[in-house]
């Protein structure tokens, strides 16, 4: 597994941007999508050269989700992501 390089933020989650080891802080896996379209519209890129978005867990190391280029979220097994809330 990955060292990953936290950020003392209190975020549980950070996106990793590329290859990129440096991840942004979030607090929810559903945040990475507002990651996503502000990098899309900073980048100002198409699909074909937009960076791969990987969501982490800080205190595992672990890829939870991946975030497409339209801001949907992932599974590792390429479902689609949904949040379990705990009744």
């Amino acid at each position: 597994m990955n060292k990953v390089q936290t950020v003392e933020t209190g975020a549980k989650y950070g996106v990793r941007v590329g290859k990129l080891r440096e991840l942004i802080p979030v607090e929810r896996v559903e945040d990475a999508s507002d990651v996503c379209d502000a990098l899309r519209k900073t980048l100002d890129v198409g699909a074909s050269k937009f960076p791969r978005l990987t969501v982490v867990e800080f205190a595992t190391g672990r890829s939870v989700a991946r975030v497409s280029y339209n801001g949907r979220l992932w599974n590792a097994d390429e479902t689609p992501y949904a949040s379990v809330v705990p009744q």
